[in-house]
């Protein structure tokens, strides 16, 4: 038979532990916690034992900011009826021709786009089917905007109503990807600002493709 010979405390000892466990608990938060995690130095002990370099400023706020900034944009919820042209406009012919022999030489462009507050605008390349290209853009301050990327037929004499297939829509301040033109014709970005200040976009290009302004 084993005999169990381990202490038992009795309720002041039990009491004097807690309180000894509850100062420790104390001094800890004091010397080590406040300094470290909230910049909070009574004691200067923080600085005195290192513990005030661990210490790291909190960003949220920037970060509610923005959050807040998204909250008050006139935000819907993109759905796959809004991607391309409606269902009445027919995609042209010319959209299935074949593609060239050979592409668009390869180049490389930075681009400044100004939407103005509250307004739209778009920006274009002109690319070959199949040509290869790569892009990036990224807003000012981080703003958020709507954005559809999308292409259009090169027609010889377009309709009024003319068709274009969207790639991508969203609401964003930054976006990346390749893009292998479905058809040649013009490719780019339709921008729109919902904020109450200026927002400049900052296109970056680099593949097959021509700009308009050359």
């Amino acid at each position: 038979m084993t005999t169990n010979n381990q202490p038992v405390m009795n309720k002041k000892q039990l009491i004097k532990t807690t309180l000894i466990a509850l100062l420790i608990g104390v001094i800890v938060l004091v010397t080590a916690v406040l300094p470290a995690e909230y910049n909070i130095d009574p004691l200067r002990t923080g600085k005195l034992f290192g513990f005030s370099k661990l210490y790291m400023e909190d960003t949220s706020e920037e970060s509610g900011q923005s959050n807040m900034q998204t909250v008050q944009l006139d935000i819907k919820k993109l759905k796959l009826e809004d991607i391309g042209s409606e269902a009445s406009v027919p995609k042209p012919i010319e959209a299935n021709n074949p593609p060239p022999a050979e592409q668009f030489t390869g180049q490389n462009d930075t681009i400044s786009v100004l939407v103005r507050a509250g307004k739209g605008i778009e920006y274009k390349f002109k690319a070959l089917k199949y040509g290869s290209i790569k892009y990036e853009w990224a807003t000012s301050d981080n703003h958020i905007i709507y954005t559809d990327f999308h292409g259009e037929v090169k027609q010889d004499n377009p309709p009024k109503e003319e068709f274009f297939e969207s790639y991508t829509i969203a609401y964003s301040n930054n976006m990346v990807g390749t893009l292998t033109a479905p058809f040649e014709g013009k490719h780019g970005w339709y921008f729109k600002n919902k904020n109450k200040e200026d927002v400049t976009v900052i296109i970056r290009l680099s593949g097959q493709y021509q700009l308009f302004d050359k």
